[in-house]
């Protein structure tokens, strides 16, 4: 769509669009035409309507965005502090839990054995 210096359609096509209004209004004005100028300030008000619903509905679209980017956000926090509870061991602490858990087992099967002094001779 090619556009002259005055920035309207060459083709002589017009839009309901504020700039056809606003292009109308001007010439409106520059030819004193008062009834022109009339229904232009009243399309507008039309106009601005429509950008106002369009702006409300943008609006509506960057909210649910900024909100499943912030879900986003979250779960990636909540998928890397799996993982890294996952795969993040301390092994030095974790070899010294299992070694005093493993002497406690074999401390306490040793008391169990000199409490019960059990043999299969006993049974005989």
């Amino acid at each position: 769509m090619a556009f002259g210096q005055d920035g309207l359609n060459v083709g002589g096509i017009q839009t309901d669009s504020v700039f056809t209004t606003l292009s109308n209004l001007r010439t409106a004005l520059l030819n004193d035409d008062r009834r022109t100028v009339q229904e232009c300030t009243e399309a507008l008000s039309g106009d601005l309507n429509r950008i106002l619903e369009a702006r409300g509905q943008l609006g509506a679209r960057m909210s649910r965005t900024e909100m499943m980017g912030y879900r986003i956000e979250q779960d990636v926090v909540e998928a890397k502090t799996l993982l890294s509870n996952t795969f993040d061991l301390d092994y030095t602490n974790a070899i010294a839990n299992y070694e005093n858990r493993r002497g406690v087992f074999e401390a306490s099967i040793q008391t169990a054995v000199q409490l019960l002094n059990v043999s299969i001779l006993n049974y005989l």
